[in-house]
């Protein structure tokens, strides 16, 4: 899992910071664009939820997908 990559670009641009504390968490499993367009493609957390946490299964999404790059979405 320490190979996938959190990208945060979106999150910063529209937030100017970059993403902390407790809250639900969108994340994009390898296609940003896809989940962006639509919101069934979006992984969630539980309403919340820790940012490292949320992190954390977003990444067990990822490998379970063979994916390497999650987004953090805005």
């Amino acid at each position: 899992m320490k190979m996938i990559e959190v990208r945060t670009e979106s999150y910063r641009w529209t937030h100017g910071r970059m993403p902390r504390g407790k809250g639900q968490w969108g994340f994009a499993i390898g296609n940003r664009k896809e989940a962006e367009e639509n919101p069934d493609k979006v992984f969630w957390s539980k309403p919340f939820t820790l940012y490292t946490e949320a992190v954390k299964e977003a990444k067990k999404e990822a490998q379970k997908k063979g994916v390497i790059t999650i987004y953090v979405l805005p």
